[in-house]
């Protein structure tokens, strides 16, 4: 895989993790309006017990979404290890290409000598 695909796939990879994170809160807001609408009564209003499962449902959308939410952190870490492996290819064949080069420079010393 070169730079540009992997360049591409991650940055879809991203667009895709936005769009979700788009969509999940959208999913809470309709759903904290849905209780609100079933309880015929303001968020101040609520009873203990129905705010206290729209806060879970608020921290668990945190946790999974938010700013440092599990999701973003699993794309992350895979995304720079990917990039890892490709760098460390990258210098491996460098590497490899070096060797080669100074092999073919000794023969040719060696020859000229004779």
């Amino acid at each position: 895989m070169n730079w540009n695909e992997i360049v591409e796939r991650q940055a879809k990879e991203y667009a895709d993790h936005i769009e979700s994170v788009k969509q999940s809160k959208e999913q809470l807001q309709a759903d904290k309006q849905a209780v609100l609408s079933a309880a015929k009564c303001s968020e101040a209003e609520l009873p203990a017990s129905l705010k206290d499962m729209l806060q879970r449902n608020a921290e668990a959308w945190e946790k999974d979404y938010g700013m440092y939410g599990s999701k973003f952190k699993e794309m992350r870490v895979n995304h720079q290890r990917e990039l890892n492996k490709f760098f460390e290819r990258e210098a491996l064949a460098q590497g490899l290409a070096k060797d080669q080069n100074a092999a073919k420079d000794k023969s040719k010393d060696k020859s000229a000598g004779r």
